[in-house]
């Protein structure tokens, strides 16, 4: 009888092992292995306008009105004013802020001290900025007549070039430090069909390479040394530089919160599910939730999963009592939830 109930349990443990690697349940539970989270809760005041974004050791955080820099401790660097009614908030790999007044059409570059370091006017209407790598700044604006375009501007907010794409609305802009290209992703309607074209610009912003694609909508863009990644809400493509398709990843549900890491492809497919495959397509694991999926962070190549009531670190689910608001990563240690009258900060070891 002994036998038999060892071999059961034997035989029990096989099957979990394999379940598990095949689907990771994330589900909360008491592991020694798993790093020490530490937690801190203060009061603080949500505005349904803020915005945060990691900077530098802490995070910036804008309401349209007050622009403010603090360290992980939650500690104010500065705190300026600054009024806008409808705004997009950026910052850069060299540590410059980027606000974009959309009401009236003016883009604030910002320094570390919360100084305005340089401002720029135009007169068409504001819809996003791309501060690249390269220091130079994309402002994406459309017109009334079914024109979006791009000005280009140095360093310093002096407009270098302006391209316009007639009856084409543009998805996304990003620089690929590898090549030292710029990547275009803009669509148009073709009487029955959607066309997105995707342009490769050299540094002088002449046309180098160019592709289309039927019915597909632009998510996101990511780059790797060697790939380039379209993401649509229901297939990834995975191009060469010169942006020839050599795969394709489809969805079950619906793609979200796309992410590259190490040369893995993180895929959030529908709400409770994230795929991971290879730089190839291969799939590699799944990680599931009993709840939807907000936002992912990575530590060092560790997800971090942000629902509304919860957040996981190496597949160890921690719940929290208020719904989550807004959240942000910094210094690859520091976890901030942002609740409606309080904040909560986790360090994760």
């Amino acid at each position: 009888m002994k036998k038999i109930l060892l071999y059961i349990t034997l035989l029990g443990a096989i099957i979990s092992l394999v379940v598990f690697f095949s689907k990771e349940k994330i589900a909360n539970k008491d592991d020694s292995s798993i790093p020490k989270i530490e937690v801190g809760k203060n009061s603080f005041n949500y505005k349904n306008k803020m915005q945060v974004l990691p900077y530098k050791d802490g995070f910036i955080i804008y309401d349209g009105n007050d622009l403010a820099f603090k360290d992980d401790k939650f500690k104010d660097k500065f705190d300026v004013r600054l009024k806008s009614d409808n705004f997009v908030l950026k910052t850069s790999k060299d540590d410059f802020i980027y606000v974009l007044d959309k009401s009236n059409r003016i883009l604030y570059k910002i320094d570390s001290s919360g100084d305005i370091s340089s401002q720029a006017k135009f007169v068409e209407t504001g819809i996003d900025v791309y501060p690249l790598e390269n220091k130079q700044v994309v402002l994406h604006y459309s017109t009334s007549v079914k024109t979006d375009g791009v000005i280009i501007y140095d360093k310093d907010l002096q407009a270098i070039n302006n391209i316009s794409y007639p009856n084409a609305l543009i998805n996304d802009i990003i620089y690929d430090s590898y090549t030292k290209k710029i990547l275009l992703s803009a669509q148009t309607l073709d009487y029955t069909q959607i066309l997105n074209a995707i342009y490769s610009y050299n540094d002088k912003y002449e046309v180098q390479e160019i592709n289309q694609f039927k019915n597909l909508v632009t998510t996101a863009m990511e780059v790797t040394n060697n790939k380039i990644f379209l993401c649509d809400p229901q297939s990834v493509y995975i191009m060469d530089k010169e942006l020839t398709a050599t795969n394709k990843i489809e969805a079950d549900d619906s793609f979200s919160n796309v992410r590259v890491v190490n040369d893995k492809i993180y895929l959030q497919d529908g709400p409770k599910l994230v795929k991971i495959f290879d730089k190839d397509a291969k799939l590699l694991k799944e990680m599931a939730s009993d709840e939807p999926i907000f936002n992912i962070y990575f530590k060092d190549s560790n997800p971090i999963l942000i629902g509304k009531n919860f957040f996981t670190y190496q597949n160890e689910k921690t719940d929290v009592t208020q719904d989550v608001l807004k959240s942000v990563f910094v210094n690859n240690k520091t976890l901030i939830l942002f609740f409606r009258n309080s904040y909560q900060t986790i360090k994760l070891q």
